[in-house]
């Protein structure tokens, strides 16, 4: 077992080390005086030695503890992987390359591509610019009021009020009339083609070349899947085909949704049907939503809050969230059968088959065939 040692043992080792080095060193040197004399001279020249010893680590120590009292300190969990090598720190504002030890300061923001494009967009003290993920370099320097991230090689940037795109070169590719507005998708290529506004904010597509797929006549165009855009005119919903450059659902519809099984569309009257790719009906009926029913039972509980009890019937709701025109509501039997159309803007229970539909603020009373009660 290792016998514990104390600060005056491992001191008293220590000078005694140093004093035998001191004479080894002197002897070395051919100085042998043994005499009292030679002896301080050695001890002077040994309490030298060690006092120099002291400054200097003592030195040492100060200068590696303030370079530590310098360096900022950042989060190490606030570093966000771009790449391998290449990670950005938003409380450091830096984007650091921990291979080489390059950086980028004065970093504001960064935004990575949705495509995987090389090119990243970054802010620094008002202006944005572009660095390459995988080395953590500028190479487009900051000085665009506005720049969005790269899509399949273009990227949309603002200078003197214009809008235009570029390439990973900053050359200019696509200039027209185009305006800023935050409800163009980001500016980003899809299958080749980009949301973009003209002055009367109106929306449109163009292609790769700047061309017009679509004509900025719409009051919304939607990016979808496959080339499919839902496009917006005069409040009705359609569904343009890139690849075929043809509406292939006409505008007509209050709501529309694409998912793997075709189109979900919303009708005039607030009805709901499910289309096959091909049009066909593939479901007659289609909702958004199933709830409950409940009406007043007349029975308080321990807190006195009257008890709700549910109806028989359900509601339905159809229509979108996002488009609160679009929705509506109906009566369901418990059998999942619709009683009504979705007529109304909400449904509440008065008894146990009895109901208050409400539209426009306006009231009737149904029951549960759906059936107004005179």
């Amino acid at each position: 077992m290792m016998e514990k040692v104390t600060g005056k043992q491992f001191f008293t080792t220590l000078g005694a080390g140093i004093w035998q080095s001191i004479c080894w060193f002197c002897n070395l040197c051919g100085y042998k005086d043994k005499s009292l004399y030679g002896l301080f001279v050695k001890r002077v020249f040994t309490g030298c030695v060690t006092i120099l010893m002291m400054i200097f680590t003592g030195a040492l120590l100060w200068a590696l503890y303030s370079d530590h009292m310098k360096m900022p300190k950042y989060n190490y969990y606030d570093w966000h992987f771009v790449s391998r090598n290449v990670s950005y720190s938003q409380s450091a504002g830096r984007v650091e390359n921990f291979k080489t030890g390059e950086s980028i300061r004065n970093v504001d923001w960064i935004y990575k591509s949705v495509d995987g494009d090389s090119m990243v967009c970054f802010a620094s003290k008002g202006k944005r610019g572009y660095f390459n993920k995988f080395t953590g370099k500028v190479v487009i320097k900051p000085q665009y009021k506005r720049a969005w991230i790269f899509s399949e090689g273009l990227a949309c940037v603002e200078e003197n009020d214009t809008l235009y795109f570029i390439n990973h070169k900053n050359q200019k590719v696509i200039k027209a009339n185009f305006v800023f507005d935050e409800n163009t998708d980001g500016y980003v290529f899809h299958d080749g083609f980009c949301i973009v506004a003209v002055d009367n904010y109106k929306y449109g597509i163009i292609n790769r070349q700047g061309k017009w797929l679509l004509k900025p006549e719409y009051e919304d165009v939607r990016y979808c899947k496959e080339k499919l855009w839902i496009v917006k005119k005069d409040k009705r919903l359609g569904v343009y085909d890139a690849v075929t450059q043809k509406m292939i659902l006409p505008i007509r519809y209050r709501h529309v949704n694409i998912d793997s099984q075709g189109f979900v569309v919303e009708y005039e009257d607030y009805t709901m049907k499910r289309l096959n790719f091909d049009l066909t009906v593939k479901d007659n009926f289609v909702c958004s939503e199933i709830n409950t029913v409940s009406y007043p039972s007349g029975k308080m509980d321990k807190n006195g809050e009257e008890i709700l009890q549910p109806s028989r019937c359900l509601y339905y709701k159809t229509g979108s969230w996002m488009d609160k025109d679009s929705e509506k509501v109906g009566l369901m039997s418990p059998e999942g059968k619709p009683l009504t159309k979705p007529l109304y803007d909400n449904i509440t229970g008065i008894g146990f088959d009895l109901y208050k539909a409400e539209n426009a603020g306006n009231y009737i009373v149904i029951n549960g065939k759906g059936q107004t009660v005179n």
